[in-house]
């Protein structure tokens, strides 16, 4: 008896229940797609960044999905519509801000403030694109 079967999902030689003979787990998936997936979404928020910056937020996301280099089927499985990418950039540049934000209140003299408002004003032109939604980030697209 062969330990072997023929499994439709995975199309090929299936060994055992998790395990094809080409080295695929699951259900046909490479392994380690894990770490690829999480390498893509960085991809489409570094390229969403540029993208935005240079063309606003008016911007195809067929241009963010090449400059990504990866197809717009990957982007919209990441990001389901233009604005949750756009939420999620900047939901990124806040945290930014927050967190140096809080790296200079124990500034003295009161220079923490001065330092928080450039870090603001350097974030800001340096994403220019998302200027528009970094204070009032509303998802509904409206």
């Amino acid at each position: 008896m062969p330990r072997w079967r023929w499994s439709p999902v995975a199309r090929c030689r299936v060994i055992s229940p998790n395990e094809c003979h080409r080295g695929n787990v699951g259900r046909g998936r490479r392994k380690g797609a894990a770490p690829r997936r999480a390498e893509n979404r960085q991809r489409l928020i570094d390229a969403a960044e540029q993208v935005f910056s240079e063309h606003g937020l008016d911007a195809a996301v067929d241009e963010v999905a090449r400059v990504a280099g990866v197809g717009t089927g990957t982007l919209y499985r990441r990001f389901p519509t233009k604005y949750v990418l756009i939420s999620e950039l900047v939901r990124r540049i806040l945290s930014e801000l927050l967190a140096q934000s809080s790296s200079v209140l124990s500034a003295p003299g009161g220079d923490g403030l001065e330092e928080i408002l450039f870090a603001t004003g350097a974030m800001q032109a340096s994403h220019r694109g998302c200027i528009s939604r970094l204070w009032n980030d509303d998802e509904r697209g409206s």
